[in-house]
């Protein structure tokens, strides 16, 4: 949305640049026969042999039916045109926009960062953990979304499982159910998804 300003003379003075995310709720999970955002098929359709493809920390075999928030959707484009082709006119014109290689693959990487997140799952923590509370469940999905977020898993799992309070000077750590981490998940996928989106912009 362009907000454009003028003077009494209809000259000019200046514009605000205003972006929105439409239908953040697709992220987590679209309607029966609906896609998720396109680029998520759009990397999966990466040939099997393709570097990025590996870079990204897809195995060679996956589809969109491997991943959570695609697995449920009508993979089927309607505009007559492939997966494939759309993702090298992506790659295309980010490099007509001036966007660097590096700058290229860390915007990709987010977004496969959302594919593997979306197959991380959680389990009551153990009773010899002595609290409440719910755990990360150890998966390949949670060590690929973790390399490519840079970050040990036990960070990830200490920001999606606890709920810190400061009150007074004193820190209050709570325990979450799984659930409630459900629900950190999803708040993070959604704006990872969200600044990306206005960093591009």
């Amino acid at each position: 949305f362009i907000e454009m300003k003028f003077n009494s003379n209809g000259l000019l003075l200046g514009a605000d640049v205003s972006t929105y995310l439409l239908e953040k709720v697709r992220l987590l999970g679209p309607s029966p026969g609906e896609r998720n955002y396109h680029i998520f098929y759009e990397i999966l359709s990466l040939p099997s042999t393709d570097p990025l493809r590996k870079k990204l920390l897809f195995p060679t075999t996956a589809t969109h039916e491997d991943y959570k928030m695609t697995v449920c959707t009508d993979p089927d484009r309607r505009d007559g045109v492939t997966d494939a082709s759309t993702f090298r006119a992506l790659l295309e014109a980010m490099r007509i926009m001036n966007f660097e290689p590096n700058e290229q693959s860390k915007i990709l990487e987010a977004v496969s960062i959302l594919l593997h997140l979306s197959n991380v799952t959680f389990m009551d923590s153990p009773e010899e953990d002595h609290h409440e509370g719910c755990t990360f469940k150890e998966s390949s999905h949670l060590k690929r979304a973790c390399l490519l977020m840079g970050i040990d898993s036990k960070i990830l799992d200490d920001a999606l499982t606890k709920l810190s309070i400061r009150c007074v000077g004193e820190t209050v750590t709570k325990c979450l159910n799984r659930e409630q981490a459900y629900k950190a998940k999803e708040a993070l996928t959604a704006t990872i998804y969200s600044n990306l989106f206005q960093y591009i912009v």
